[in-house]
């Protein structure tokens, strides 16, 4: 075992000297003994350490969060101020801009051209509201208890055509009026009403012509109610515009506008042939109404019963359809031949070496050409010798020579010609 205490007298040395080797093991259960106390001690620092953190972190959130709502507060306050603004109109109806406004740019002459259009539209839709009524097909059941009358009924719209004194004549769909009903009652745009009868229908055109009596209406809404002006459809060739109005979308009064995109195409029926308007305006199903020019002047009758396209059609307004129509308002009978044509190009009349023509391409049964003998293929060449280029041209003589009750037929079958007279009746 090594000394306890080492004595030293020398100079420089301490009286209780521990670097002695033996010192040291002697003492080593002194730095055992420290060595845990240190790790505590350590320990304790750190955590305090750590709480003094949390604790500073907790007192920071907590100042932030006092002066988060002082300072949002006024600042509320001041957006409060500077979102309250006046947006009423001034000066007659000018709304005031904003400074923030400031930034939007618009070149003002190019959006005025633009508004003088659509206020050209605008202008002649409300023009033409007055020519336009809306028909009811009204129905009444009776309750079989009470024997209470009970009107139901569906709507539709019908466009003056003509007046004749003390009827409003409108042409309406003519599948309108397929359902059954007891009473047809028009109400026009400034609200007076009256009961409507049947005049006339044309099948093959889905068209009718119904009259409206104006007896027991004021003589004041007598004076607002006006006939459309009809144009000539020669007048809105490829690239005119046109403003289609009526029930355009197929269920309510509306109003659309475009331009004439095609050339008309031709459609057959029965002793004629009529031009359809072509548009780039949509097609919607139960449409009608009319088509405007820029004059003012209706050009076209709005008919979707043609085709199937995704465009709007009309049939144009021209001397086939004029001729109709007159037949249609004054219930006129309509002189038959009985035919169904299509025109020859230039090409086929070459090949088959005739100056003009137009081929049948159905006889309807029990009428004066199926009495005459006419047959599907034959080429009908002149009419009161007058040679035929067009059905426009065979539908025009046949009504003038309807006066007198027969005319002469030239035409060409098998290539031998022929001429036979025919009897022309009425229906």
């Amino acid at each position: 075992m090594g000394k306890l205490f080492n004595r030293s007298t020398k100079k420089g040395k301490s009286v209780f000297d521990l670097s002695d080797d033996n010192a040291a093991d002697s003492y080593g259960f002194i730095k055992e003994e420290q060595l845990p106390q240190n790790r505590s001690i350590r320990r304790r620092k750190m955590l305090t350490l750590a709480l003094t953190v949390i604790f500073c972190a907790v007192l920071f959130g907590i100042i932030a969060s006092v002066v988060y709502r002082i300072t949002s507060g006024v600042l509320d306050n001041l957006d409060e101020k500077k979102r309250t603004v006046d947006v009423r109109p001034t000066d007659g109806g000018s709304a005031t801009p904003t400074p923030d406004q400031s930034a939007i740019s618009i070149d003002p002459k190019a959006f005025a051209d633009i508004e003088q259009i659509y206020l050209g539209v605008r202008k002649t839709a409300r023009a033409y509201r007055s020519c336009f009524a809306e028909v009811s097909a009204v129905t009444y059941t009776s309750d079989p208890v009470f024997g209470q009358k009970t009107a139901e009924g569906r709507t539709f719209f019908g466009v003056v055509i003509e007046e004749n004194g003390s009827e409003y004549l409108l042409l309406v769909r003519d599948e309108e009026l397929d359902d059954k009903y007891d009473e047809l009652v028009a109400t026009f745009s400034n609200g007076a009403e009256g009961t409507a009868r049947i005049v006339k229908r044309n099948r093959e055109l889905h068209l009718a012509v119904i009259a409206v009596s104006g007896k027991n209406m004021a003589e004041i809404d007598r004076k607002t109610i006006v006939k459309v002006k009809l144009g000539d459809a020669k007048t809105a060739d490829m690239g005119s515009a046109v403003v289609a109005i009526g029930c355009v979308n197929g269920t309510g009064w509306s109003v659309d506008f475009g331009l004439v995109n095609g050339d008309s195409d031709s459609f057959s029926v029965r002793d004629n042939s009529l031009n359809l308007m072509q548009t780039n305006m949509v097609r919607h199903d139960n449409a009608f109404g009319v088509l405007v020019n820029a004059s003012g002047e209706v050009v076209g009758i709005l008919s979707e019963d043609f085709d199937n396209g995704n465009c709007l059609r009309a049939i144009a307004v021209d001397k086939s359809l004029l001729g109709t129509l007159n037949d249609m308002l004054n219930n006129d009978k309509t002189p038959v031949f009985g035919a169904y044509f299509a025109e020859l190009s230039a090409a086929i009349r070459k090949r088959e070496g005739i100056k003009g023509g137009i081929r049948i391409t159905e006889i309807c049964e029990g009428t004066p050409a199926d009495e005459a003998g006419f047959r599907k293929g034959d080429t009908i060449l002149a009419v009161q010798d007058e040679t035929i280029y067009y059905v426009s041209d065979f539908n025009r003589i046949l009504r003038r020579e309807a006066g007198v009750g027969k005319m002469r037929v030239t035409y060409l079958r098998g290539g031998k010609e022929e001429t036979v007279e025919v009897t022309i009746t009425k229906e």
